[in-house]
């Protein structure tokens, strides 16, 4: 797992009452929050979310580092977004760019990219609201793939 993410979900904890706090916060056992500590599993988007929740911390940079740390309530863009649909969004291509050996240092390249696979993935609901579309599935497109190959 990613140094960085590690180091911010430290950030969290101390920020939520320290490791036991925040695990019942979020309802994880403390074993899986030290395994998440060490790096041996990765956190999901849910447990992201609830990461967020109980800290403060914005969730987009809990889990990419990239965006201010602490959350604004209030923002208006953060009333529009689906944040379900960021989190899946924002896993899949972490999880896509990892499996594929595919670093992008631009914090800026990686938001836009991240950007551009959510609003796919929105696009893709509005025209088929009969079939269910996941971000797991629009990653899996060869177009999609091919973009964030690119991006790399």
């Amino acid at each position: 797992m990613d140094r960085g993410l590690i180091e911010r979900l430290r950030k969290a904890a101390e920020r939520a009452g320290g490791p036991d706090a925040i695990a019942l916060k979020v309802d994880v056992s403390r074993r899986t929050w030290g395994n998440y500590l060490q790096g041996a599993t990765e956190p999901t988007a849910s447990t992201i979310k609830d990461i967020a929740k109980v800290s403060g911390l914005d969730p987009a940079w809990i889990l990419t580092g990239v965006g201010p740390m602490e959350r604004r309530s209030g923002d208006s863009y953060l009333d529009s977004l689906d944040e379900d649909l960021l989190f899946s969004v924002i896993y899949e291509v972490e999880h896509f760019l990892l499996g594929e050996g595919i670093t992008i240092g631009n914090a800026k390249d990686k938001v836009q990219l991240i950007k551009a696979v959510y609003e796919l993935v929105q696009r893709e609901q509005a025209h088929q609201p009969d079939k269910p579309t996941t971000a797991g599935n629009v990653i899996q497109l060869p177009h999609v793939q091919a973009l964030m190959r690119l991006a790399g």
